[in-house]
């Protein structure tokens, strides 16, 4: 099993749990027989975060700096050019990603853009949505960034069962998916929904009070 394999199969398990009842456990924990040589716990659970060691290319096919998820969640968009619904949020989305981009990074993922992978893991692109999504960013002055599907990511939409566009996935600092949002929203109703999950993952962050 190479990286890569080893990597989605993480992605697809920590998926899987955290769409079911079942509690939401950190990659280190789903997979602690297998850091068990690990020194620090803490640190170990940085190096399992998928998206942080994932190689992606954005809208222009140019490497996205994945450090910007160590530590500090982010919001994915995934849409497509040609979805009416999609198209109408993203000056909305563009624009909170400028308010919230110190708390939470906002980026997109042109989620058809690519019909299928490479041996290597490249992606094979449908050039008319690719320039559809190009074009987009250039008319509408699109300021966030959006990715297209590495196989990691193509994991990440499978596992999520995407029935609607567009679909959002909220992730935390540690790479765990911890809530999804269904369909197009207005400026406030992100601005409600983006408080109420920040709110709640720095709430789990905190320190339990002494009784």
């Amino acid at each position: 099993m190479n990286k890569f394999q080893r990597t989605s199969l993480l992605l697809a398990l920590m998926m899987l749990l955290s769409l079911t009842a079942l509690p939401v456990l950190s990659l280190a924990e789903v997979t602690s027989a297998s850091v068990t040589e690990a020194a620090d716990a803490t640190q170990e659970k940085k190096q399992l975060n998928p998206f942080v060691a994932m190689e992606i290319l954005d809208i222009h096919e140019h490497p996205f700096d994945t450090s910007i998820f160590n530590g500090k969640p982010f919001m994915l968009n995934i849409w497509g050019a040609w979805c009416p619904p999609c198209v109408r949020e993203m000056p909305d989305l563009s624009e909170l990603y400028d308010i919230y981009k110190d708390r939470i990074t906002i980026v997109g993922l042109a989620g058809t853009a690519v019909t299928g992978f490479n041996e290597d893991g490249t992606g094979q692109y449908n050039q008319k949505e690719l320039q559809d999504v190009c074009d987009l960013y250039e008319s509408k002055q699109i300021r966030h960034p959006s990715l297209l599907p590495n196989p990691l990511m193509a994991v990440l939409m499978n596992q999520i069962n995407m029935q609607s566009w567009p679909t959002t996935v909220f992730v935390n600092g540690e790479g765990v998916l911890v809530n999804m949002v269904v369909g197009s929203k207005t400026r406030d109703q992100w601005i409600t929904i983006i408080d109420q999950v920040l709110a709640a993952m720095e709430a789990d962050k905190a320190p339990a009070e002494d009784t």
